[in-house]
């Protein structure tokens, strides 16, 4: 069983553990752990429901991260950094974020350039397209 928790408690939770990100659904949190938008991807494909209308804290919220959340229809976000192209895509679909940093875009890990996925979707006007890519980018790098 998941524990129990609220909004506060998640973001607590992001804070002072080691997770990516934490779903709060239905009075439960949910902490992943995983690397990038892998954990999100996941919960959108295989577990929906723990998304759809949730509030999730996030490390970081880019472009990619931002349409996984809407497709998944997420609710209300907490970002410790968001981007200024995610924040303006949670905008428009009328996501409520709460956030700490504001950048123009989401740096890569080893701080040298943009964040590959945050640069595959800065062209998509859709959020559909940035899934689309999303996807394809997360089963390439699984081949390889």
């Amino acid at each position: 069983m998941p524990p129990k928790g609220n909004r506060e408690d998640a973001i607590e939770y992001l804070k002072t553990e080691s997770c990516s990100c934490v779903i709060c659904n239905n009075g439960n949190l949910y902490p992943y752990f995983g690397r990038g938008v892998a954990d999100l991807l996941y919960v959108l494909e295989k577990e929906p429901e723990i998304m759809a209308g949730a509030f999730i804290a996030d490390k970081v919220v880019g472009k990619a991260a931002a349409a996984l959340m809407i497709t998944g229809k997420a609710k209300e976000i907490y970002a410790v950094t968001v981007s200024e192209p995610a924040l303006d895509l949670l905008n428009r679909f009328n996501v409520k974020i709460v956030y700490e940093v504001l950048t123009g875009h989401i740096i890569n890990r080893t701080g040298t350039d943009w964040c590959p996925l945050e640069r595959l979707c800065s062209g998509a006007s859709d959020v559909a397209d940035c899934v689309s890519l999303i996807k394809g980018f997360v089963n390439s790098n699984k081949r390889a």
